[in-house]
């Protein structure tokens, strides 16, 4: 994720249980976990929030990118480009 002139790495995991969608995002693989807030997924387009900054984008492929606007100001804060990584899509 790019924001304010730096980079930092951004972990998602989106999973839909009992018909609702649930997520989590990290800033380090085996760091804490933030619970992900007004998740909609809506054919290719995903959105989400967490305390601060809300995520709008599309996926195609195995890219999820788009933008993040600061919640508090609705300001644009930054852009963000995630890939797929499926540990059961993995071939040994």
């Amino acid at each position: 994720m790019d924001r304010d002139g730096w980079s930092r790495p951004l972990f998602l995991h989106i999973e839909r249980d009992g018909g609702m969608w649930h997520g989590k995002a990290r800033t380090f693989v085996e760091g804490p976990s933030i619970e992900l807030k007004q998740l909609e997924i809506r054919d290719d387009e995903i959105s989400f929030e967490t305390d601060s900054l809300r995520f709008i984008g599309r996926v195609s492929g195995d890219t999820f990118s788009g933008t993040v606007v600061d919640v508090r100001t609705g300001a644009p804060a930054g852009e963000f480009s995630l890939s797929r990584d499926d540990p059961s899509r993995q071939t040994a």
